[in-house]
């Protein structure tokens, strides 16, 4: 049967049935309990979806029990995806070892046409984990929208470098999203990952939630700074609330950042 959209949310539905044709795929599994075995049935039955063009799946939650190995299943199977232009995962409150990254991750350049990639990893415990996970991102050439939520994560300063180098990789990128809060992210690891953007040229759209952090005025200043040497945005949101910012400093970083000269859409709250 050929369907343009589904949406599954019994994993015993999608392992029973092949979707050959389809096209958007939603697979929801949040309130589940996966295992490595059943981590990698899944995978299996994503080998089958040859045709996919838009994937969400869903395994957020700390309920669930996969280890490296099942993590590794369940992406294998993307790729037999090469239509795939948009993939999403979700795997909030997993516990993610740098194995475990690099074995989600590793599919991801092969697939050709992807061109949107979102990936949420609230409180999964990334700490040492963002140089592998930033280096399977930079080899993913055409994508043009890339989305990061990595909220909780106690990331040490070496992976900002790594995420700003591979986001500069990133050619083709237009818009890029960024959730970051409670990372105890201070001004140097900031200025790691902002000195980068002045160097996409290809960038036009920048969201970026920076709450919850310590970045304190000389991070909200020197972002100011390396953003305003990009004059190719035309889209910034940013967040930075409870920061350690004083009034002062975020007028000033208002009224720097709304200066520049292709800015259409612009929000800031510190």
């Amino acid at each position: 049967m050929f369907f343009f959209h589904k949406n599954i949310y019994q994993i015993q539905d999608f392992l029973n049935c092949q979707f050959p044709f389809c096209i958007h795929l939603n697979l929801n599994f949040s309130c589940r309990k996966i295992n490595d075995e059943l981590a990698i049935q899944i995978g299996q039955g994503l080998s089958f979806c040859t045709n996919l063009q838009n994937l969400a799946l869903d395994i957020s939650g700390d309920q669930h029990q996969i280890s490296s190995e099942g993590i590794k299943g369940l992406t294998e199977g993307l790729k037999n995806c090469q239509n795939l232009r948009s993939l999403l995962i979700n795997l909030d409150y997993n516990k993610l070892t740098n194995e475990c990254i690099i074995n989600l991750t590793n599919p991801f350049p092969t697939i050709q046409n992807l061109n949107t990639l979102i990936l949420s990893f609230k409180s999964c415990s990334l700490g040492n984990s963002m140089s592998s996970l930033c280096l399977s991102i930079s080899k993913c050439f055409n994508l043009t929208t890339l989305g990061l939520v990595l909220n909780s994560n106690g990331i040490i300063k070496e992976g900002f470098y790594h995420l700003g180098i591979s986001i500069q990789n990133c050619k083709l990128l237009r818009c890029f999203i960024l959730s970051f809060e409670s990372n105890g992210l201070v001004s140097q690891d900031l200025n790691e990952l902002s000195q980068h953007f002045k160097n996409c040229k290809s960038l036009r759209s920048l969201k970026m939630d920076l709450n919850f952090n310590r970045i304190q005025d000389q991070g909200a200043q020197d972002l100011c700074q390396q953003l305003i040497q990009n004059s190719y945005l035309y889209c910034l949101k940013i967040m930075m609330i409870d920061n350690q910012i004083k009034n002062q400093v975020k007028f000033q970083t208002i009224r720097k950042l709304k200066k520049m000269s292709r800015l259409v859409d612009f929000y800031f709250k510190a």
